[in-house]
């Protein structure tokens, strides 16, 4: 009989534990978060709207569209082919492409980056502004490290709707024999 009553107070405390953790995330709720949800005292503007507002975002990214009027007024790029095959490449050897470009929008077009998907390919882009009209080239190059067919990825980004463009090589590394 002694192990039975031993076993109500230790659930008898658990409960009281609870009831009490309860209780204390109840108060701390209430105590931190005015009506609308705003950490704080209520006069202080939260993380959410200072992410959400239009001058914070167009200030930390001059790239970005506001609106239909300005989207229209971003620049505009037309590729003349986003995919390459190489076909046959011997191994290790470096081939190259040139994906050429036109700016066709009323904006100067600025390439921002361009990023591979491996370091086996390697992208060269303009780093000054392409004005309308202007053309341009992203160089890809890639030197094969192993054998056998590859898929590779280049990921172009720019000042334009959408942000990013990408262009795709791919082809087959034979052996030296073949």
């Amino acid at each position: 009989m002694q192990s039975n009553s031993n076993f109500e107070i230790i659930n008898k405390k658990r409960m009281k534990v609870k009831y009490l953790s309860f209780a204390l995330a109840i108060s701390f709720g209430a105590i931190s978060c005015d009506q609308k949800g705003n950490v704080g005292n209520g006069s202080e503007t939260s993380n959410t709207e200072k992410a959400l507002d239009p001058e914070i975002i167009k200030e930390s990214n001059p790239h970005t569209a506001e609106g239909d009027a300005e989207i229209a007024e971003v620049a505009e790029i037309t590729w003349e082919k986003t995919n390459h095959n190489f076909g046959k490449v011997n191994y290790q050897q470096k081939v190259l492409f040139d994906f050429e470009f036109e700016n066709t929008g009323d904006k100067d077009l600025i390439i921002l980056d361009a990023k591979a998907s491996c370091g086996c390919t390697t992208p060269e882009w303009p780093k000054e502004p392409i004005p309308p009209g202007g053309t341009g080239v992203v160089t890809v190059g890639f030197k094969s490290t192993s054998k056998g067919p590859f898929n590779k990825s280049i990921t172009v980004d720019a000042n334009t709707v959408p942000k990013s463009t990408v262009l795709y090589i791919k082809g087959e590394v034979l052996r030296n024999d073949e």
